[in-house]
């Protein structure tokens, strides 16, 4: 090779990286951000600190809106981090969680498995994961390889290019017309969480007895690879059945996914049915977003009472006092303040809002 061209190359690596990163930082505006702020959550989660998480919670918006990381640590001190998605499939949960141990080792895992009675995979869905990624990740490229054949089997109709989810900015790159503010500045996410203040009121349940049912589409054999992933990892694992009102076929089929997993040897924390609602305080009035969510109300509620059972029963230690597990109570402290500002429902700010003032 000649010696002017190989004094010339050092240069061009280090002029393409940084032409690289430019690109990356301009795309990044332009990536649609959907209303759950599902960048900003992996975001928040590859920011954080070596070895700085107990546990982590993989779900779909049955965690992201039922879970709040700071005030689970401002109760107990237990540091957990919610890495869910909207609709996130149950084929996605060992990609997720592959991901998730690339940059901490937490001593348990929480998984739910409110969507293993739906068959989510479809490119919304998809895309809040892969979108969220590193980019160079190799289990990102796995987790399109494993999820867009079910997309395309769900939908024959859809035009699926692979090439779209490897390198999105070919989707997005239009997306410029589009642009507001918002797409500047930092979305409202604590450790993992968005507020979700709406109110629908739910009507209790009647009981009834639930006889299981099949699991749609993929779902039984993704939880069965699942389950035979959880045995290699050297964290607890533990299962969750989030809470809900839910139509009966769902029901039927959480219950399915709940035995195989007790089958299979692992523990379900069922957090549904009237007697667990009630032993958490939530008021199905005033607390629910709908029958499958907690509004924000709810969600501290439920943050205590999960947080309490990790903290006396899996041993999660308490990290309050900590200099190292500060920012844990800086995001409560913030958390907080925003909710006191913005909140207008004048039963909350009577009834439940007082128990958390910092």
């Amino acid at each position: 090779m000649d010696k002017s061209l190989k004094k010339h190359i050092p240069g061009a690596i280090i002029f393409l990286l940084l032409l690289f990163l430019v690109l990356r930082g301009t795309f990044t505006v332009l990536w649609l951000r959907d209303d759950s702020f599902s960048a900003e959550m992996f975001r928040q989660y590859y920011d954080l600190p070596e070895n700085s998480v107990d546990a982590i919670y993989i779900g779909s918006s049955g965690v992201r809106e039922h879970y709040i990381a700071p005030v689970g640590f401002h109760n107990t001190g237990v540091a957990v981090y919610p890495l869910a998605t909207s609709n996130q499939p149950i084929t996605a949960a060992r990609f997720v969680i592959e991901e998730a141990l690339k940059t901490q080792e937490p001593q348990l895992i929480l998984i739910d498995i409110r969507d293993c009675a739906y068959e989510n995979t479809r490119e919304g869905a998809i895309r809040k994961m892969t979108d969220s990624m590193h980019f160079f990740s190799k289990t990102r490229y796995d987790m399109i390889d494993a999820l867009l054949p079910i997309y395309q089997e769900l939908e024959p109709e859809a035009k699926i290019r692979k090439w779209d989810y490897y390198f999105s900015y070919t989707t997005y790159h239009n997306r410029w017309k589009e642009l507001t503010q918002d797409d500047f500045i930092d979305p409202p996410v604590w450790l993992g969480y968005s507020i979700f203040d709406h109110t629908e009121p739910v009507a209790v349940p009647e009981e009834k007895e639930i006889a299981p049912m099949d699991l749609p589409g993929h779902n039984e054999e993704a939880l069965q690879d699942l389950l035979e992933y959880c045995r290699t990892l050297d964290a607890k694992v533990v299962f969750t059945r989030s809470l809900g009102v839910y139509p009966e076929s769902a029901d039927a089929m959480i219950l399915t996914a709940a035995q195989m997993i007790e089958e299979a040897g692992f523990e379900v924390l069922n957090f549904e049915g009237m007697d667990v609602i009630n032993a958490i305080g939530v008021d199905l009035e005033h607390d629910m977003k709908n029958e499958d969510h907690l509004n924000v109300y709810g969600a501290l509620k439920f943050s205590d009472y999960l947080s309490g059972i990790l903290a006396s029963q899996y041993g999660l230690p308490d990290h309050r006092g900590d200099h190292d597990y500060a920012f844990w109570l800086e995001e409560y402290t913030d958390f907080m303040g925003t909710l006191l500002e913005i909140t207008e429902d004048e039963y909350q700010k009577a009834a439940i809002l007082p128990r958390y003032v910092p």
